[in-house]
This record gives C-alpha cells, structure tokens and sequence, in this order.
C-alpha cells in the first residue's frame, strides 16, 4: 500500500508506510539534536507523528524445503555452467550467512584445522567465530586443496572467473538455476533464514543458532518461534 503523507506543508507522495515511518523518525531526531544547538522551540512538531503509519502485514517467505535444497544443490552440481558456485551455495545454505559475510569470506578467516569460520558482519559491526559442520570443514579443506591460494588473503568463493561474487549477477544464475529444477523462486537471501528454521527444527539450542547466525535471541524469537522446539527444560519427577 502506497500513502501521501502530508505535515508541516511538506508532501511525500507513494511511499510505503514503513518508509514514511523511517523518516519522520529520522526528522524527530534531527529537530531534537537541533534543539539546543539551533534554539529550536522544545515542542517537536515531528513527536508521535509515525505512530499515526500503521505497517501493512506482509507474507512471511517460506524457508526451502529439505527436498527444495536437495533438488538446489543437484542443480547447481549438475549444471555446465554454475557448478562452479556449488560449494557457495551449500556453505549459504547451511551456515546462516548473510551474503556479504560470504562474499568477504578469506582463508584467514577459517581456522587451520578447519573447525571454525570467522565472519565480519557489515549489518551489526560486530565479528563472531561460528563452528564448522563437519560436512562443510571438509568440503573447505577439499576447496582449498583444489584451489591451491597462494596467499590465506585470497577469498575462499569466487565467480568462474576468480573475482568476488557479483550479487545480481548470482541472483541472475540463481533464478536461471531454481527455474531449472522446479523449484518455485525466492531470494537467494532465503538461504539464510533456511539454515536458521531447518537447525532449529532439528533440535539446535536457539541460543547457539541465533551466535552463529549473527541474531538477537529476541529475533529468534519473534520470526523461528514456531520452530524452536518446546521441549520442557526442567526435569518432572514420578
């Protein structure tokens, strides 16, 4: 849904409510920064404005499904001309990255004995060490057989001709590939929230999960509480 929001003479048309309510916020905290620097009146014209923009529920996208992955991965293993990004897009769907902490990726940040994997995220500024899925340790250690870097600074995913991973160009491929295996299209980016729901459902502590994947747990659970198992944690006596 698109409004007009109109305050203080100024207009803004077609934009979305959550928009609207990023920049009223944004002008609320510039009249209070400008209070005392500019002696601007105490009363802020801008205060309880957003509260009146009510955000519109949108469908939550469904994380892929076990066979989905399956039929994924087997597509890019099986293609003449992308099997080349198999190795990323299974680390993508196991790890809870987000694609940026992917592109960066570099063999320094992977521990020597490949037990741990080192991620800087752009979003939180903030690093963490996730430990390694055996399957993935060894699927890295092959990589890096295979490729042979000559420097630990080299990045550990590249496009078929060496250089960091062009987002919309991958989400070109991506698409070209999920066509292929009829698999109905959702972002690339659902392979992070993939990862995330199918350890959640498998039993993972949600704490652990929410570490590795750079979460608050309180995100956990407001978007995977469906998926956290309930298993009682205090122990009945008979």
């Amino acid at each position: 849904m698109l409004i007009e929001v109109r305050s203080m003479g100024l207009v803004c048309r077609k934009i979305k409510p959550d928009t609207a309510k990023q920049r009223i916020w944004l002008l609320k905290a510039a009249w209070d920064w400008g209070r005392d620097k500019f002696q601007l009146p105490d009363l802020n014209p801008w205060e309880g404005v957003a509260e009146r923009f009510k955000s519109v529920p949108v469908q939550p996208v469904p994380a892929f499904s076990t066979d989905e992955v399956k039929r994924i991965l087997d597509g890019f293993r099986n293609s003449s001309h992308y099997a080349n990004y198999l190795d990323y897009v299974r680390f993508r769907l196991s790890m809870a990255t987000r694609p940026q902490e992917v592109r960066d990726l570099k063999w320094k940040h992977i521990s020597a004995d490949f037990g741990s994997a080192w991620f800087a995220s752009n979003k939180t500024k903030k690093g963490r060490n996730v430990p390694l899925d055996p399957s993935i340790a060894s699927m890295l250690s092959t990589r890096r057989d295979l490729l042979k870097p000559a420097s630990d600074d080299e990045l550990v995913f590249t496009s078929r001709e060496g250089l960091p991973i062009d987002n919309g160009n991958f989400r070109r491929l991506w698409r070209i590939v999920l066509a292929e295996v009829g698999v109905p299209y959702r972002k690339p980016y659902t392979t992070r929230k993939t990862s995330v729901r199918h350890s959640l459902l498998s039993g993972a502590n949600y704490i652990e999960v929410a570490s590795a994947a750079g979460h608050d747990p309180h995100t956990m659970h407001k978007y995977y509480g469906d998926a956290i198992q309930q298993n009682s944690v205090l122990r009945a006596f008979e």
